[in-house]
């Protein structure tokens, strides 16, 4: 703009100055509406809330996930120390009869089995959403970027070029 400035003079220099700012006026305005701006912009969001929600329900799953994990890590963790308390059978009092041991070994045995079971179905069930609603979410989001961020340069463009050509910069 100092070069532009130097070699103007009086009115041409006022001329200039106007052309220059209609032109970034103009380009401006188109750039605030351009074509589908609001469609493209309101794709976007459509599409990042969309990943939100997914990523919220991966989240979801996976904390009932780890839920269960803990709850076959207790249920094992109580399997093993009532395995150790019967090992050494040197205890042949009533209250120690080696049947009832066994029947409350046998029963935590069956849970143990029943929530590993469960965790993992968690499990798979986990990786499945998690790659399902990701493969489908993702492609989604990003056509809606790239949309969106090309809408933005094309008006970056019309904004800068006008200016450019007619300071010669």
């Amino acid at each position: 703009m100092k070069l532009l400035k130097a070699t103007l003079s009086g009115k041409n220099e006022n001329l200039v100055k106007l052309t220059l700012k209609r032109r970034i006026t103009n380009s401006a305005s188109s750039f605030l509406s351009p074509p589908h701006w609001d469609h493209l912009k309101k794709a976007a969001a459509d599409s990042i809330k969309g990943l939100v929600s997914v990523i919220h329900s991966i989240v979801l799953q996976q904390n009932a996930e780890l839920s269960l994990q803990k709850k076959l890590k207790r249920l094992e963790n109580r399997l093993d120390k009532e395995l150790k308390s019967i090992s050494p059978p040197q205890n042949t009092s009533p209250d120690h009869q080696p049947s009832s041991n066994n029947a409350k070994i046998d029963s935590l045995k069956k849970m143990v089995e029943e929530e590993k079971a469960k965790y993992l179905t968690s499990i798979c069930v986990s990786r499945a959403m998690t790659l399902n609603n990701l493969h489908t979410c993702l492609p989604n989001v990003f056509h809606a970027l790239v949309a969106f961020s090309n809408v933005c340069v094309q008006a970056h463009d019309n904004i800068i070029m006008p200016h450019e050509a007619a300071t010669g910069c």
